[in-house]
């Protein structure tokens, strides 16, 4: 029997969206304590950087049980060189988002194994360094995006993208959340932490995503919660003893 994909998730998020996921996924929950700001603790996003399906950069103090995970389902996984704190440089070092082509971060924040390991890719500076909290990118490289300074960055690359208010999306104890940490995409899935209805003009970015050629699934029906994306990994099939 092939084992199921593994997703990450904050160990904060709702229980339903916890107990959706688990029903396509081996559901690991992300937590940690005194490393960080207590609001993104529980976020995979502050601590890994997936650059592409077979990679991803890790921050050395990422709890033991992930990089476990990273390092048997991972072909070419690195451990970066920023070990994460409570300070904006070092809590933002891994939160950049990378696609086929780009590397998104805000300038002289991101860690150095980041930058060398996608030397093949194009730079674009936005200037929110909490980078993947506040965008995703789609298969196809459209983006989805909740500041209006990364909206600015990628307009002037003329790279396909959509603006949503933030201002309904939960992260306790902030007045609001940012939409890259309520979502994950796996394959040409993108799977969201809460209902798109809940947010200001959610049928357009619902509209938008198909319109890029993905299907979503809405892991509960209440508002959008920030947990720091989900991230998906694929194990690695073993052979049994027998084979």
């Amino acid at each position: 029997m092939m084992n199921l994909p593994i997703a990450i998730i904050d160990s904060r998020a709702p229980v339903q969206a916890k107990e959706r996921l688990q029903k396509d996924f081996s559901c690991v929950e992300f937590r940690t304590q005194d490393i960080s700001y207590d609001a993104i603790s529980g976020h995979p996003d502050v601590f890994l950087c997936k650059i592409d399906s077979n990679k991803t950069i890790y921050a050395p103090n990422t709890p033991p049980e992930i990089t476990h995970i990273i390092s048997s389902n991972n072909l070419h996984n690195k451990e970066g060189n920023t070990t994460v704190g409570s300070n904006i440089a070092n809590s933002t070092a891994y939160n950049c988002v990378v696609s086929d082509k780009y590397l998104f971060h805000k300038q002289s924040f991101t860690d150095k194994t980041i930058l060398n390991t996608c030397r093949d890719k194009k730079f674009i500076h936005v200037p929110q360094a909490y980078t993947r909290c506040s965008m995703i990118c789609l298969p196809d490289g459209a983006c989805i995006t909740s500041d209006k300074g990364i909206q600015k960055a990628l307009a002037t690359e003329n790279i396909p993208h959509i603006y949503c208010s933030p201002k309904n999306i939960v992260l306790p104890p902030y007045t609001h959340g940012c939409i890259g940490g309520t979502m994950g995409v796996h394959k040409n899935t993108v799977y969201i932490i809460g209902a798109l209805q809940t947010l200001d003009k959610g049928d357009a970015l619902k509209n938008f995503i198909h319109e890029h050629k993905c299907t979503i699934i809405e892991l509960y029906d209440g508002a959008l919660y920030d947990g720091g994306g989900i991230f998906f990994f694929d194990q690695k099939n073993k052979k049994s003893l027998s084979s």
